[in-house]
């Protein structure tokens, strides 16, 4: 049984996945808000959230330096802020997951199209494919990160080719052989059993919280003049 709690931010720009949990899933309470939020049951999973710049100021919006941006040109970039993640998770299955929602009823703009609605939608052109996105966690923050992509692996270029630290970035509603599944590993941050989901298929126990979860995106396919935007960025605690 879940226990599912969303956290709603917002983000703007102006200018290989095979890992599932098996378990049966049954929301049993869902609320969107755009703050923090904790509960508490047959254990506890708690979560709040700050949205930080990359110099550890509050800020209340993700965005992305296009100064630093080539439309049409420049592939992944990081955001210039991270998402400050508190978190208790007491549970014994408990966890926190992330994804976009943009078919969900407050999604504005909300993704209409046919395709993967998983990344930044075209304000402008809702029914054009999402910029793609990806997320990382880890414990202990940084200034600054560059995205790099070798076939379907994203990794930081500062530890190295061989760690594949990003995760694509799914969606509620993204389908096919990768479907969104709740609760399967690919959107999993943290969990009660194995700790915090800081590469693909690699887990650390007994990191202590806070986490510091950062934020890229392809700008590849990039229109101008175009607004991009997520309002339904969901970081989601839940008990099974």
């Amino acid at each position: 049984m879940r226990r599912i709690v969303p956290v709603l931010l917002a983000m703007v720009m102006l200018a290989g996945l095979k890992e599932y949990a098996f378990a049966t899933f049954g929301s049993v309470s869902k609320s969107t808000v755009t703050a923090s939020v904790s509960f508490s049951g047959a254990g506890v999973v708690s979560v709040s959230i700050d949205l930080r710049n990359l110099d550890n100021s509050t800020t209340g919006l993700m965005t992305w330096n296009t100064s630093s941006i080539t439309p049409g040109s420049t592939l992944w970039q990081s955001a210039t802020a991270y998402i400050l993640l508190h978190s208790t998770i007491t549970a014994a299955t408990g966890g926190i997951q992330i994804y976009t929602d943009n078919k969900a009823g407050d999604a504005s703009p909300a993704y209409t199209g046919t395709g993967n609605p998983a990344g930044l939608v075209a304000v402008e052109a809702t029914t054009v494919a999402p910029l793609s996105m990806c997320w990382r966690v880890v414990d202990v923050s940084t200034t600054a990160l560059t995205i790099v992509q070798t076939g379907d692996t994203l990794y930081a270029s500062e530890i190295g080719s061989g760690y594949p630290c990003f995760f694509w970035m799914k969606d509620a509603q993204t389908t096919g052989a990768s479907a969104f599944v709740n609760g399967e590993d690919y959107v999993t941050i943290k969990e009660s059993a194995r700790g915090m989901h800081h590469a693909e298929s690699t887990w650390a126990t007994g990191v202590v919280s806070p986490d510091y979860i950062y934020i890229g995106a392809n700008f590849a396919s990039v229109v101008t003049p175009r607004t991009y935007k997520t309002s339904t960025l969901r970081i989601e605690a839940f008990t099974e």
